[in-house]
């Protein structure tokens, strides 16, 4: 009985717990915000927003794995620690909404006929390479 109590908490936290930025999808944001931009403007905004989605990302992950640290320890040494899981909040929400405008100020770039696809690019790029970083860090944290 104890066992399944305890599996039924540890489960009940998992779920609970903060995801990490590269789980988390793109929220709509309609390009129409972006209309009026000129191509400048859009590279502009495309940096503003790549740059903070990366910040963002950060703590995001940061909150993520604090809470596979409380989880952890709650689970090991003393379950109401488990009720100081925060889960997904306003990190996540922020996340979400960024990756919405930056392809917003993509979908926009494109219809503009802007030629700022190699800035999208980079910064797809190194996006994709800070999840890959964070989840070769996750693996190697494991063993």
């Amino acid at each position: 009985m104890k066992k399944i109590l305890l599996a039924t908490v540890c489960a009940v936290a998992l779920s609970a717990c903060a995801s990490n930025s590269g789980d988390i999808k793109a929220a709509y944001v309609s390009p129409i915000q972006f209309e009026k931009h000129s191509c400048s403007q859009l590279a502009g905004e495309l940096d503003r927003v790549g740059a903070r989605l990366m910040e963002a990302s950060r703590a995001q992950d940061q909150e993520a794995a604090e809470d596979v640290l409380v989880t952890a320890a709650g689970a090991i040494v003393f379950l109401p620690i488990l009720f100081f899981i925060d889960g997904d909040g306003a990190g996540a929400a922020e996340v979400s909404r960024l990756k919405g405008e930056f392809d917003a100020i993509e979908q926009t770039a494109i219809k503009n006929d802007c030629d700022i696809q190699d800035k999208i690019k980079d910064i797809r790029e190194a996006q994709l390479e800070y999840q890959k970083q964070r989840s070769g860090q996750t693996t190697a944290d494991a063993s």
